[in-house]
């Protein structure tokens, strides 16, 4: 059976933070291990010649309906800054059409020196589960799976920011930070 599941959410975040601090939370790895639901470890690989930092996504992902789905999907991550401009991240899978992909995108552009604007635009393709999912995915078909999916990816992204952003707030001994969707 041909699988090709795919869910995207883009939502752009209000932060209460300075872009310094919110750039230096997202550039380093182990705060996804940490604060992303969903990701069991984020485990580096190799700096490839050109610099770019090659890491695997061990992912276990509750979706409504099935079972957890446990995934394992190799990405590039690529920080750049420009002067005056966004900064981007992003961790991305390579196109290969047989496995599973990802793409995580984010763009972090300063508001004032307090607030921070994030994009997040965050794209998961399951092309390879387990054999015992297919049956379902035959009988409730792939647009409920997906959109079941998509709910799903847009809590992990709102708690990942949302407990991200505590955690940064309670190092500077605050404790009550808001984010707002913009």
């Amino acid at each position: 059976m041909d699988l090709n599941l795919i869910s995207i959410v883009n939502t752009i975040y209000e932060i209460p933070l300075g872009k310094a601090q919110l750039n230096s939370f997202l550039s380093n790895p182990r705060n996804f291990e940490t604060y992303m639901p969903g990701v069991r470890e984020l485990k580096y690989l190799k700096t490839d010649e050109t610099g770019t930092k090659h890491y695997i996504w061990n992912l276990k992902i509750d979706i409504p309906l099935l079972d957890p789905v446990d995934l394992k999907i190799p990405t590039e991550f690529i920080r750049e800054d420009k002067e005056g401009k966004a900064t981007t991240i992003r961790y991305f899978s390579k196109d290969n059409t047989d496995e599973n992909q990802m793409l995580c995108h984010l763009e972090i552009r300063e508001i004032d020196s307090d607030s921070t604007e994030v994009n997040m635009y965050l794209k998961l393709v399951i092309k390879k589960v387990a054999d015992q999912f297919y049956p379902l995915i035959a009988i409730l078909g792939d647009s409920i799976i997906q959109a079941q999916m998509k709910t799903k990816m847009n809590h992990i992204t709102e708690s990942f920011l949302q407990q991200g952003v505590q955690a940064i707030y309670s190092e500077m001994g605050n404790f009550e930070p808001r984010i707002e969707m913009a």
